[in-house]
């Protein structure tokens, strides 16, 4: 097998570098393509809702009642995301998803102890995820104080709708792989380049190296 130096890599990858940045532009033109002509692009709503339940004004009740109510924390997230809620939601906007297929694309969460509750609708349909989203603010304003009395529930931001964006993510992957790509390249025209170069190549062939031809340069 013929044996490598960092010349040899050096003076093959200054042949062919053409190539090599020919292999990253087109990794990069690939990933645009994909994300603007085949990609599904997804949109999605955001809004914040304070759930909270009515309490006493003497301190002792009213710190109890906010025990409870965090406590009641793991209750309302699941309420939010229920069958019942999302079933209303999908009768109330008429929509054909139903129960889990709606409640699949729902992610509701909350920081601890806390009972704002961060609620994201994802989907393909920016009119979906409109109605949807106002659907749901409705239905929850609605029949959270049903099920809990004296609870109330506060919109502190209003649904909106947003483009997701990809990010820079499958442009840097493409980018590492099409090196990667190149470096193979570049070490495999390496070894399969026996064009002789050097006084010590012929010497190593076996060959009586007469003299040199000097370039002279006009």
């Amino acid at each position: 097998m013929k044996s490598l130096t960092c010349s040899d890599i050096f003076q093959t990858l200054k042949k062919n570098l053409i190539w090599v940045l020919l292999i990253i532009m087109i990794a990069q033109v690939s990933v645009w393509f994909y994300q603007s002509f085949i990609h599904v692009k997804e949109y999605r709503s955001e809004m914040s809702l304070l759930v909270n339940v009515e309490q006493k004004n003497d301190t002792a009740n009213l710190q109890e009642g906010t025990r409870n109510n965090i406590q009641l924390i793991t209750t309302f997230s699941s309420v939010l995301k229920s069958s019942k809620i999302t079933d209303l939601v999908s009768a109330k906007t008429k929509d054909s998803q139903k129960g889990k297929p709606l409640a699949k694309n729902l992610t509701i969460s909350s920081d601890q102890n806390s009972l704002v509750f961060r609620i994201s609708y994802t989907d393909s349909s920016k009119e979906r995820v409109d109605r949807i989203s106002q659907g749901y603010l409705a239905v929850v304003e609605k029949e959270m104080p049903k099920l809990f009395k004296g609870s109330t529930v506060v919109a502190l931001e209003k649904p909106e709708t947003h483009l997701i964006k990809q990010g820079y993510i499958m442009n840097l992957i493409a980018f590492f792989v099409s090196l990667i790509l190149a470096a193979v390249l570049i070490l495999v025209l390496t070894i399969m380049d026996y064009t002789i170069k050097t006084k010590e190549q012929i010497i190593k062939l076996g060959v009586t190296c007469l003299g040199d031809i000097p370039l002279i340069r006009e």
